[in-house]
């Protein structure tokens, strides 16, 4: 039986053309001069900014802009207007944040390597920056709802000014002292 198939599938299927073999090209020998693997990327870290700090002064009076913004439409009962520029103002502090965690602070760690009194203060506004930023974050969570709530409206101006006091010194600090520190290495 299984002969009568082999002999009817052979019927039924014509065979395939057979075409001659493409000519096979010779492999070129490698050159004398290139290596046969890729060099390792060299890793460098961060690069200096020349505009950095620049962009931090600003980013710092836009911050403070925002917050004198939400201080004024909570002290006129402008609750809507206090919810927009928070998210707003959220949203700028978490930029900021994020920037200087990635580009300043890599950078110092990479730059002051050798020198440790520097290294634990860097190491120190890094410390407490995290801190303030988390009060500040859980803070600004806990705002949902603001304009329906009379309880939090009560609440916020005395607390919106004491994070407005802490974000003030801190940025204060960080210009006088901090940022001076960051400087191109060449």
């Amino acid at each position: 039986m299984f002969d009568w198939l082999k002999t009817r599938s052979a019927r039924t299927v014509p065979p395939a053309p057979v075409r001659p073999a493409a000519p096979i090209a010779p492999t070129p020998a490698p050159a004398a001069d290139l290596p046969l693997e890729p060099a390792p990327r060299e890793t460098r870290g961060i690069s200096y900014n020349p505009d950095l700090i620049r962009q931090y002064h600003e980013d710092h009076r836009q911050l403070l802009g925002l917050f004198a913004r939400a201080k004024q439409a909570a002290e006129a009962g402008h609750w809507p207007e206090v919810e927009t520029t928070l998210t707003t103002f959220r949203t700028a502090l978490t930029d900021h944040l994020l920037s200087e965690s990635i580009r300043l602070y890599t950078y110092l760690k990479q730059q002051i390597a050798g020198d440790p009194d520097s290294m634990d203060m860097m190491k120190s506004f890094s410390s407490e920056m995290n801190s303030i930023g988390k009060v500040v974050m859980s803070f600004l969570d806990g705002q949902k709802d603001l304009g329906r709530s009379p309880a939090k409206q009560g609440a916020f101006l005395p607390v919106w000014t004491e994070i407005g006091r802490t974000l003030g010194d801190r940025i204060a600090r960080e210009e006088k002292t901090l940022y001076p520190m960051y400087q191109d290495s060449h």
